[in-house]
């Protein structure tokens, strides 16, 4: 998995999507969740592959039926985006809470702003904030914007 992290984001290494790809769907197919996850984020984002968002999905449910938070949150995205599926906040705001509760910053803003606009969930300043909070203290920037925009 580190192998393919370090040709995704040109660490150490010339920048290689394809190559990372491979890597991926090595380990992907051993089950590891984590490349479940950065597989699926391949597929959804066209990053070394093609823009798949079934196949995306499929990814990130296998891996968040193992606990990923990074998988919920990536759910979360799916759902509240309509990629490959039909729009649902509702839907994207129950995995980005699953995330969120595993304490993932990502998904913590992400539901802050689900909450902040009212969309899927009811709008609520007070658990958007709250959320917001949370993301910030582990100095994630986009937890402070909100914050700031509360």
């Amino acid at each position: 998995m580190w192998l393919a992290q370090l040709y995704k984001y040109g660490r150490g290494v010339e920048r290689n999507l394809p190559i990372s790809v491979e890597i991926l769907k090595k380990c992907a197919a051993q089950g590891q969740m984590h490349c479940e996850e950065m597989l699926g984020d391949s597929y959804r984002n066209g990053l070394g592959a093609s823009v798949d968002y079934a196949e995306a999905l499929r990814l990130f449910k296998l891996s968040a039926s193992k606990g990923n938070p990074y998988a919920f949150n990536n759910l979360g995205n799916i759902y509240r985006f309509g990629q490959g599926v039909k729009r649902d906040a509702a839907e994207a705001a129950s995995n980005y809470r699953t995330a969120a509760d595993k304490g993932n910053a990502l998904a913590m803003v992400n539901l802050a702003d689900l909450y902040r606009l009212g969309d899927g969930v009811e709008k609520n300043g007070d658990l958007a904030l709250q959320w917001a909070r949370k993301a910030s203290e582990q100095n994630d920037g986009g937890g402070w914007n909100i914050v700031g925009l509360l």
